[in-house]
């Protein structure tokens, strides 16, 4: 139920962001998206909303928020709850820009968070920690009309490092 509950937020979300930039974008010039995704070295699935801007015909400004689904456990009556989050800000360099396909090399900040929260009976324990890495990776995009169809591969570096595979749908605005 509680990965029901941020699933329908998620999409509520996106709903409210695509209402409030369509008076504001001109046509093709913003995207909305959502989509799963594979941390590899938090070994978790993850959904993610976003949104892309064309700058120009080479460059594109991105920005994405993924949260992580990891169940909670219980080790010996001690109940462990986790939320996980990373917020990226990319810039895509556009290899191939047209009709059918866009292939991007992508750039930019990774924010991760982790909250660790643990509870027996009237016991309760929380840590948290965050931390920026850089972005580095790549996607492609395939147009089917009124949907464009993503993937990406990228490379968080820092303290909280990993691999990261993503794949959606993004409308445009």
């Amino acid at each position: 139920m509680h990965r029901l509950n941020h699933f329908l937020l998620a999409v509520l979300l996106l709903v409210t962001f695509n209402s409030l930039t369509q008076a504001q974008s001109q046509e093709g010039d913003i995207s909305v998206g959502i989509g799963l995704a594979y941390g590899f070295d938090l070994e978790e699935p993850a959904i993610g909303l976003g949104g892309v801007y064309t700058i120009n015909e080479q460059f594109r400004a991105a920005v994405d928020l993924h949260y992580y689904l990891i169940a909670s456990e219980n080790f010996g009556g001690v109940d462990i709850d986790y939320n996980v989050w990373e917020l990226n800000m990319n810039a895509h360099y556009m290899f191939v820009n047209d009709e059918t396909k866009t292939l991007y090399a992508l750039g930019g900040i990774n924010y991760f968070r982790i909250k660790v929260s643990a509870s027996e009976g009237a016991f309760n324990i929380s840590e948290s920690d965050s931390e920026v890495g850089l972005n580095l990776g790549g996607g492609a995009e395939y147009n089917l009309g009124n949907f464009r169809l993503y993937g990406e591969l990228k490379f968080s570096l820092g303290d909280a490092s990993q691999m990261f595979l993503g794949a959606g749908v993004r409308f445009g605005i």
